[in-house]
Parts: structure tokens; C-alpha cells; sequence
């Protein structure tokens, strides 16, 4: 078990105490990451929010992003997730800003991937804030343009949101083939794009049995999307092969999970065909716990 903790950037999370002694400044925001990484922690959680939304808007809070950067300098051990927000990046910029926080903490910066949720932060900040499978569909493009850029040595795109040309980017993040992603989410929009795009699935808190379901839900939605990636004409014919002969039975197995999802291990799919293997030996999702509030 692994443990994180949200960073106190906004001097604290209680709504209804107007003084907790948690200044949001960097320096306690430095002597809390200094001390929760002496005792073990293994990841901090940035929020990305111009505006504070636990004490009032007139009330301060710290910029992610320079945060993360600044503390990557003074920590050696813990992973540093910012959250980032597609609508107020352009994800060149981002994705160079990020290969450098990776190489000033030597591969330990990761990005949670927010699609937004706060108008009148927009409407301040000039951030885009449109209807919400839009914002989804900005997203999976904005990933898609951080993937590029860190991966190929030139990279092009060409989408309805972002357009890039023989864009270079060096040097590249530490991390191969890239920082984790991290994105939460429960309509089935955001699952959706989390399972297409993302590395890791953020929760919010609930029962065992909630979580249970979630995490086996999106376990489930990840493998239904590899089975139909088997499909693609990217697969070696020799691959390809080697299920063809059970794929009635291992679409009517994911259809089945999908309606009535079940505990099931992560990578039970790998097993069905040794030429599968290096295809699926990564897990199919990874998950990680943020525990928030006091402990």
C-alpha cells in the first residue's frame, strides 16, 4: 500500500475553520512535502486552481505548476502529480514545461489530467469552458499532442483544437516512454477517455464495495478496448492469429464483465495466448491511492 497526500496549497481543506495554522505559502508547502517524504509518503497531488475554492476566491493560493517545479529541487524521493487543465495550456508549451520538471527531479513528475469543472474560474482566467463531452474531446487531443511531443523527435498534428508542425521537443522527460498520466472522472465520457489515454485512474473516496466496483469496472473497460485494438491492422499476422479462434468467446467474456463486472486478475487476458504477451505485460490500469484529510 502506498500513500499520497494533496498538497495544501490553499492553507488547508476545512471550510468551517478560518485559521487551521497551514499558511499557503511555499515554504510550508516546502516543509510539508520535506516531512511527509522523511516519513514515507510516496506521492503529492497539486491541484491546479487559480482561484481558492475552499476559503473564497479573495483568499490566496499557490500556482501549481512553479510549485512543482520549485519543490522537485528540494525533494529526492516522492512523486510530484500536478494537475493541469487543458482548457487554459497549450500543450507544446506544457509538454516542454513537463520534460523539465521530469529532469529536474530526475523522473519523478506526473500530471493529473483535468477536463475542468469551474465556470467562473474560467470566465476570470480566460481559461475555454464549453459544454462537458467537449471538454473530453480537448483533452484526448491534448494528450495526444504531450504523447507526440515526448515520444517522436519531430512531431505533427493536425486536430480540431490543436495544430502542430515539425514540432521539436528536447530534451525529452526522463521517464519511457512517458510521465504517467493520472485523470478522474465518472461520467462515461471520462472513463472513456481515461481508459483510451491515461496510465492511472484517480478516485474519489467510498466504501470497499464502491471502489471495488470502480477499479474492476475500468479494469474491465481497458480490457474490453485492448481486445478491440486486436483488430487493428498495426497487429503482426502471427498475433492476430493466435486469438482469432477465441475471439467469439472473449467479446461475449467482456460484454458479460461490462453489464456485471467482477474482481477478476489484471492481467488475465495476457494468458490466453503466449504471442500475446509482450502485447499485454503491462498492467492494464494502474491505480493509486491520494488518501486526503487528516491521518
Amino acid at each position: 500500500m502506498k500513500y499520497g497526500f494533496w498538497l495544501p496549497i490553499f492553507g488547508g481543506w476545512l471550510r468551517n475553520v478560518e485559521d487551521e495554522n497551514m499558511p499557503p505559502t511555499f515554504d510550508y508547502a516546502k516543509q510539508v512535502i520535506q516531512s511527509a517524504e522523511e516519513w514515507g509518503y510516496s506521492t503529492t497531488l497539486i491541484a491546479e486552481l487559480y482561484l481558492n475554492d475552499i476559503k473564497g476566491p479573495e483568499h490566496d493560493s499557490l500556482e501549481a505548476w512553479t510549485t512543482a517545479a520549485a519543490l522537485a529541487s528540494v525533494t529526492e524521493k516522492i512523486e510530484i502529480m500536478a494537475a493541469v487543465r487543458p482548457g487554459f495550456h497549450n500543450p507544446a508549451i506544457t509538454a516542454k514545461m513537463a520534460a523539465n520538471i521530469d529532469q529536474i527531479s530526475n523522473g519523478r513528475f506526473t500530471l493529473n489530467v483535468v477536463s475542468a469543472w469551474w465556470e467562473e474560474e474560467a470566465r476570470q482566467y480566460g481559461g475555454i469552458f464549453t459544454e462537458h463531452d467537449e471538454r473530453y474531446e480537448r483533452t484526448t487531443e491534448f494528450i495526444d499532442v504531450l504523447k507526440g511531443l515526448w515520444s517522436e523527435d519531430s512531431f505533427s498534428y493536425e486536430g480540431k483544437f490543436y495544430q502542430l508542425k515539425d514540432t521539436k521537443l528536447f530534451p525529452k522527460p526522463v521517464q519511457r516512454p512517458n510521465p504517467i498520466l493520472y485523470a478522474g472522472g465518472e461520467s462515461e465520457k471520462g472513463k472513456q477517455t481515461i481508459v483510451e489515454k491515461c496510465d492511472a485512474y484517480v478516485m474519489h473516496g467510498g466504501t470497499v464495495q464502491e471502489i471495488e466496483w470502480k477499479i474492476t469496472d475500468m479494469k474491465n473497460r481497458r480490457l474490453l478496448r485492448q481486445t478491440q485494438n486486436c483488430q487493428s491492422s498495426e497487429w503482426p499476422p502471427t498475433s492476430f492469429a493466435g486469438i482469432q479462434r477465441k475471439r467469439p468467446l472473449l467479446n461475449w467474456s467482456v460484454s458479460r464483465m461490462l453489464k456485471n463486472p467482477v474482481p477478476m486478475p489484471a492481467l488475465r487476458i495476457s494468458q490466453a495466448s503466449p504471442s500475446l504477451n509482450s502485447r499485454f505485460s503491462y498492467r492494464i490500469i494502474r491505480y493509486r491511492t491520494v488518501v486526503c484529510g487528516q491521518i
